[in-house]
């Protein structure tokens, strides 16, 4: 595999930490840290790989802030409330562009957006398609509708650009929908029906790399030990930020 720091595109194949969202801002370390400091009223500290953070309340929320050495994106894990509110704020009034990714574990679809300048300008969405369960669960409540869609038809919901089903060759009656909108590119179906390679290649597109669950930094618990399966020398440095 490429060394860390060459690395870019979609990397996480571990979701078992579904609803935690993931952040990629667009600054280095310490502008990024200082930065989510100031918007939750709170305090950042460094972190040192491979030593136990002192000093860590449990009654809090911490956020550890990291950045790989060659990426031009600082990351860090939050909330599903984070996800629906940090971006916009992180990038506003000038701010860094951030890349979000959350995996919401109840329905199983996921969610890569992009946010400017405190808005959101691109997004894709994707996971199990639902049609033919709601259709036939119609047709048990005897509800009219519409003439079915022609296989593999999915429309494209409002507010949308794009939305194609993608289909398991092994699983040939399993099918996923991607949905797709952006103000700062144009894609086609064809693009979007590559389906998982397709979101490789966006956060390609925006020189991101989102990296693998073990490939990240946590607090390992309960000695608050910063770990990795990512050698030391592979990091920038890591920072604390704990919310007032």
């Amino acid at each position: 595999p490429l060394p860390p720091a060459e690395r870019r595109g979609y990397g996480l194949t571990d979701l078992s930490n579904a609803t935690v969202a993931y952040f990629l801002v667009r600054a280095d370390l310490e502008a990024t840290a200082d930065l989510l400091a100031r918007l939750t009223d709170g305090e950042h500290r460094p972190l040192v790989i491979g030593e136990a953070a002192a000093d860590v309340p449990d009654d809090r929320q911490a956020f550890v802030v990291y950045q790989v050495r060659g990426q031009a994106h600082t990351l860090f894990a939050g909330s599903y409330a984070n996800y629906e509110t940090l971006p916009a704020r992180l990038s506003a009034n000038g701010g860094p562009d951030v890349l979000a990714f959350v995996n919401e574990d109840v329905s199983g679809w996921s969610d890569l957006s992009l946010h400017r300048n405190g808005e959101q300008i691109e997004q894709l969405a994707w996971g199990l398609d639902y049609s033919e369960e709601m259709e036939e669960a119609a047709g048990l409540l005897g509800e009219a509708g519409e003439p079915a869609p022609a296989p593999d038809a999915h429309p494209v919901p409002d507010g949308w650009d794009h939305a194609v089903l993608v289909r398991d060759p092994n699983e040939p009656d399993m099918a996923d929908a991607y949905q797709f909108r952006s103000s700062v590119r144009t894609i086609t179906d064809a693009d979007l029906a590559t389906g998982e390679a397709f979101v490789d290649a966006t956060l390609r597109f925006h020189d991101a790399w989102l990296p693998d669950l073990d490939e990240m930094l946590w607090l390992e618990h309960p000695r608050n030990l910063p770990t990795s399966r990512l050698p030391a020398e592979a990091f920038v440095g890591a920072c604390l930020v704990l919310p007032g």
